[in-house]
């Protein structure tokens, strides 16, 4: 049975459940208030919910590193953050096209500390 991870959407892993149990659990509560209610807003969550999870699967699985460590990594760089923001649109791209843009963005991330380290 596959296994699937919900992140918060700072990056820590909240549980691990499979996918019969997905649809018996209010797991959306971990990312809205509570005075969401909306199924709109239920699958909105969710679905950013496991697109933060497939990217870090997949970044992983492209840096040969372990879950944790790619999380982290994504922490860091406030890469989930800019997928959450920029969901949308992101989404819509290609699994290729998402890494090189994480890439960049950590690139563009390190460049700017490292600028303001320098000062």
């Amino acid at each position: 049975m596959q296994r699937y991870k919900i992140f918060y959407i700072f990056g820590t892993i909240v549980s691990t459940f499979d996918a019969k149990s997905l649809a018996n659990r209010n797991l959306w509560r971990i990312f809205a208030p509570k005075s969401i209610a909306s199924n709109n807003m239920n699958k909105r969550i969710l679905d950013i919910a496991y697109f933060l999870s497939f990217c870090v699967e997949q970044y992983k699985n492209e840096k040969g590193m372990s879950g944790t460590e790619a999380a982290q990594l994504l922490k860091e760089y406030g890469v989930l953050e800019y997928l959450k923001e920029y969901f949308d649109v992101l989404h819509t791209q290609s699994k290729q096209w998402i890494l090189a843009d994480i890439d960049e963005f950590i690139k563009l991330r390190k460049e700017v500390t490292h600028e303001s380290l320098s000062r």
